[in-house]
């Protein structure tokens, strides 16, 4: 691949609703019952969650996400953040 390394990252994405303790518990729940997994996703829900966290309370979750997506009120898509490995917060 013209010296291009690529790679497939598997990611368990997360998508509670409603009250941030109901989405923490949602998101505790799987991690608990998961495979060990690295990465981990996170999305946030312009009209269903209450309050939405913003990109910086996102990732101050407990185990920062990953990938975090924003869903707007109405829309089949989500506009995406990544969170690069290095500027992780550490757990």
């Amino acid at each position: 691949m013209n010296g291009v390394t690529a790679w497939l990252a598997v990611l368990i994405h997360v998508d509670g609703q409603g009250a941030q303790p109901d989405k923490a518990g949602t998101r505790a729940t799987l991690r608990a019952a998961a495979p060990q997994l690295r990465w981990w996703g996170w999305r946030n829900v312009v009209d269903e969650d209450h309050p939405m966290l913003d990109p910086t309370q996102t990732h101050q979750v407990q185990s920062a996400p990953d990938l975090v997506t924003y869903r707007e009120p109405g829309s089949a898509t989500a506009a995406v953040t990544c969170l690069d490995s290095k500027d992780r917060p550490e757990e």
